[in-house]
């Protein structure tokens, strides 16, 4: 099937060279949270309807389910917080 001791970019490269099953990876890295929080956040207000307001809260409950999730999510919103108001 697949080694546990591969990188997830070595393990993503057999998914696409069809060398492996596809399988879930891992989680999400901080970056990539920071990236979808940044997005997210640089909607103009007049844009965000319902499903932004789900997308959102479901960014928001995974980041904070992190073991260093709060830290983060305080990191996040002191950066850019200017961007936009930030929803409870």
């Amino acid at each position: 099937m697949f080694k546990l001791n591969k990188t997830p970019r070595e393990q993503s490269s057999d998914i696409t060279k069809g060398k492996s099953e596809p399988h879930h990876i891992g989680k999400k890295s901080n970056a990539v949270l920071q990236q979808l929080f940044f997005s997210l956040i640089n909607t103009k207000e007049g844009f965000r309807d319902e499903k932004w307001k789900k997308n959102f809260h479901e960014l928001k409950d995974e980041i904070l389910s992190k073991p260093d999730g709060s830290s983060l999510w305080t990191s996040f919103g002191s950066k850019y917080g200017h961007l936009g108001r930030i929803p409870a």
